[in-house]
């Protein structure tokens, strides 16, 4: 007689199977890996990412730094322990150079300026409500305590910009005068009131940098108005209304000088519905003073072709020379991004544009993207845009109104092996004390940088977190 086994639902089977180990964390170590017009170089650290610099050297080119924490490929969230800081060398295979150890666990930001004015970058650390000079790339030291304020965060500084400290009401400066830093102007800040359930829950708005500018917000009015506060480098306060076409919130936005005058850029939706597949509106706000309080109207304003869940991104420069600025703006099409949309203004001055012209690259699935610098050496904007096996590399053409780009690419670098480094992180402030975020905090990519020199910058891609450990990839066109 066969014995019978007591039928088992399959799914219980699977319920009760021990889950498959997770794959072991990638080896730490620099490969330079030779690929088709490009040279990539793959470089694994031993512990999670949390920051990267380019400070340049005495020599004229920039060494790659990178601040990590602790090695611990278990760890899903940044472990704690002391930080440590590596020298990454593209062109040489091998291990990482460790440069520091045992540097103060709150660190959380790398930066460089030239301090003293001897051509060498200083190589800066930064932890909230501190800032340490470390040296120069070629001779790092123990840190120095440059300057302690409540609200101090490097992650928030701009190459070229005053140091500040933002707190509550109050923005404090530091300016840099023969190698130290000296206190500049101190502003007010406007106070956000918002009530709560049981108090009342007070903030400074965002702070944007746009010098000799900062601008103080925006703040929500009635979903129709917007309110920005610009602050003069001689302390005085301008008060600008910005007025919604319609209802709507917004999602991100950008403060610039467009022709030289302040403006709001922003991305918004609809204020009173929620459409999961409607298309992110654009809108750019003129900021001038307006007593009235009844705000201006965007002078440019149009529906993208983007959901709301992929990141809008405009550039102002000037593509045809003729002194007046242009804007371009990129845009993933489609549920899953896979086209990129550009549409290209050309300003006519004072803030005005004409009518745009529409480029569309198909099957790019790019989840990352970088326009406007110069990468083939002719003096023309390039784009180059990143995918989970691929970099491309468009050329931007001599004759921009007519074409801004090739519509094939002229490079395409293999990044298969090595999608886990690729990495993009989307975030919109909402409330608090903060200034816009500085490419070396928001580690992703591409951010791009000539390192060796050449007057062509290399492709640098940043991921925290990969497999356990922080990786870094820097792709130099060209071989």
């Amino acid at each position: 007689m066969r014995a019978r086994w007591p039928a088992v639902p399959l799914a219980l089977l699977l319920a009760g199977a021990a889950p498959p180990p997770p794959p072991p964390p990638p080896a730490v170590g620099v490969k330079v890996v030779p690929v088709a017009g490009a040279r990539r170089t793959d470089a694994v650290l031993p512990g999670h990412l949390l920051a990267a610099a380019e400070p340049k050297g005495i020599d004229g080119r920039r060494r790659l730094l990178v601040l990590t924490t602790p090695d611990d490929p278990k760890a899903t969230r940044v472990p704690d322990g002391p930080r440590s800081l590596y020298l990454i060398d593209p062109g040489q295979a091998g291990a990482p150079r460790r440069l520091l150890d045992g540097l103060p666990e709150e660190t959380n930001a790398l930066a460089a300026v030239d301090l003293d004015g001897d051509g060498a970058d200083e190589v800066l650390l930064g932890e909230p409500g501190k800032l340490f000079s470390l040296g120069t790339p070629d001779s790092i030291s123990a840190p120095r305590l440059l300057l302690e304020a409540s609200g101090l965060d490097l992650r928030r500084w701009r190459p070229g910009a005053s140091f500040q400290a933002a707190e509550m009401g109050r923005l404090r400066t530091w300016d840099l005068e023969d190698g130290r830093l000296v206190p500049g102007l101190e502003r007010a800040l406007p106070v956000h009131a918002a009530r709560e359930r049981q108090a009342l829950r007070l903030s400074s708005l965002p702070v944007t940098l746009i010098p000799p500018l900062a601008a103080v917000g925006p703040e929500d009015n009635g979903k129709l108005r917007l309110r920005t506060i610009l602050l003069s480098s001689d302390g005085k306060q301008t008060e600008t209304w910005s007025r919604l076409p319609e209802r709507e919130t917004v999602d991100s936005f950008r403060y610039a000088l467009l022709d030289g005058r302040p403006v709001l850029i922003a991305s918004t939706s609809d204020a009173d519905k929620i459409g999961i597949f409607a298309k992110q509106r654009f809108r750019l706000f003129p900021l001038s003073a307006d007593r009235s309080r009844s705000g201006q109207p965007p002078s440019l304003a149009f529906e993208t072709a983007s959901h709301r869940w992929f990141p809008v991104d405009p550039v102002l420069l000037d593509l045809d020379k003729d002194g007046k600025q242009d804007l371009v703006v990129l845009q993933p099409e489609g549920l899953g991004g896979g086209d990129l949309v550009i549409d290209t203004f050309f300003g006519q001055g004072n803030g005005r544009f004409e009518r745009p012209r529409r480029l569309k690259l198909n099957d790019l699935d790019a989840r990352s993207w970088s326009f406007g610098k110069d990468l083939t050496g002719d003096g023309i904007p390039d784009l180059v845009t990143v995918a989970k096996t691929g970099l491309h590399l468009f050329a931007g053409t001599a004759d921009p109104r007519k074409d801004l780009l090739d519509r094939r690419p002229r490079k395409t670098v293999d990044l298969a092996g090595a999608q886990e480094t690729i990495s993009i992180s989307v975030g919109v402030g909402t409330g608090g004390v903060e200034t816009e975020t500085s490419r070396s905090a928001s580690l992703g990519g591409p951010a791009l940088e000539d390192l060796d020199g050449d007057g062509r910058p290399e492709v640098l891609l940043f991921s925290p977190n990969a497999g356990g450990r922080g990786r870094v990839m820097v792709v130099r066109l060209g071989g």
